[in-house]
């Protein structure tokens, strides 16, 4: 409905489901209802910069071929602090090719073009419950072009009630079908271990020896299929499959900054049923402990705990003097844990653990202390087991060592 306020016109419609029936439906509703030439999309409690929809409704008058157009966004904080600024690629082909892997616009910061949207009868499909808006971008790309402006139009607040934060798992579980869903575009058929395998590599997370070995043989049928078949283009394909190698590469190759494969040998022959891991610091090494195990992570970077904390439980804990806000830490001992992993702070900040010696003095589980090899990491070890009454063992590995620690008596 129009109304006219002060001599300005205003054209709002506001609709209100009875009954929430979930983010996807109410744009689903929006979209049948627009009668307008675009619509943009954002969520609610997100900031628009003055400037979005001038320069998306421009970019879409001088480019009609393009049915949808994102930007870049910005995410801050629940109290409007800076995060991180969100890029991706700009270009329709490379667009099309990263949505293979993962979502690659920031859903928030896109404007459609309604006609399109009609023509192909385009909705989101509210059956893949948290993971429909990259489902619906990946249709949108099988019909015309999308891109992305390289200009900052949005601020992205983070807060504690996400969907990315409050169900990863199933989030997860969605974005996996879309994955899977594409891989049918490429006609190999593949098997169980094949799918899991593919799910492994797309989200880059740890591999074996063994399916490091068999993602080479798999990479080169998808690229051999997509030659065949023109799905996405050569180049930015390769490009792609070649990050993702090198990712599981690195993550493989265990050592250095993160526990080496030493260290994950020796908790899985300790613990060769599942247990859950709290984990003082994360890495790359979490990713390989994921694969056997739960873990809980406390970790001080915001930026390390919002990615991370997509694959499991990541909590953050800014440092205060020195060392993670120790209610983080007497919160995270309250919850079920069978090992404690010593692996952070990073740098010479584990020290701080000695000033909090009174939060682990009913800790009966066993504690790994990494890095043994660093004389000032020993001596907090050793303090911290004179302290609690533990006794301790040194195992050496290929690259450094570790201490196994248990209470005494």
């Amino acid at each position: 409905m129009g109304s006219i306020s002060g001599g300005i016109i205003v054209r709002i419609k506001v609709l209100q489901h009875e009954v929430n029936q979930g983010n996807y439906v109410a744009r689903n509703t929006g979209l049948a209802i627009a009668r307008g030439r675009y619509i943009a999309v954002m969520d609610s409690d997100d900031i628009a910069l003055p400037n979005r929809l001038q320069l998306q409704v421009d970019f879409l008058n001088s480019h009609p071929k393009v049915g949808c157009v994102g930007a870049l966004a910005e995410m801050i904080y629940e109290n409007g602090k800076p995060f991180k600024l969100i890029r991706y690629p700009s270009s329709y082909s490379k667009l099309k090719t990263y949505l293979f892997r993962t979502m690659s616009l920031s859903h928030p910061t896109i404007m459609l073009r309604r006609k399109f949207l009609e023509k192909y009868k385009l909705r989101y499909n509210t059956r893949l419950k948290y993971a429909a808006d990259y489902e619906f971008l990946v249709r949108c790309t099988r019909f015309f072009p999308i891109r992305n402006l390289e200009d900052i139009v949005l601020k992205y607040r983070m807060h504690s009630q996400q969907i990315s934060s409050s169900k990863r798992k199933e989030q997860g579980f969605f974005a996996d079908l879309v994955r899977l869903q594409q891989l049918k575009d490429f006609n190999l058929n593949p098997s169980k271990s094949d799918s899991a395998l593919h799910l492994k590599l797309m989200k880059g997370v740890y591999l074996n020896d063994v399916e490091l070995h068999r993602s080479i043989d798999w990479l080169n049928q998808l690229l051999d299929a997509n030659d065949r078949l023109k799905i996405f283009n050569p180049n930015h394909f390769y490009d792609l499959l070649k990050i993702n190698l090198n990712t599981v590469v690195r993550k493989n190759n265990l050592g250095g900054w993160s526990i080496e494969k030493e260290l994950l040998r020796y908790i899985n022959e300790k613990f060769p049923k599942k247990i859950s891991i709290l984990e003082f610091g994360s890495g790359a090494g979490t990713d390989a402990l994921l694969q056997f195990h739960q873990v809980i992570s406390i970790e001080h970077s915001s930026i390390f705990a919002f990615n991370r904390g997509r694959s499991h439980n990541c909590i953050h804990s800014p440092l205060i003097n020195g060392w993670y806000n120790p209610e983080d830490v007497k919160c995270a001992l309250e919850l079920k844990h069978d090992l404690i992993l010593v692996d952070g702070p990073p740098g010479n900040r584990r020290s701080g653990i000695l000033n909090h010696l009174s939060l682990f003095h009913n800790t009966k589980v066993p504690v790994i202390f990494d890095d043994m090899d660093r004389d000032n990491d020993r001596a907090i070890m050793e303090k911290f087991c004179a302290e609690l009454n533990f006794r301790f063992e040194i195992i050496f590995g290929k690259i450094k060592s570790f201490a196994y620690c248990t209470k005494n008596g």
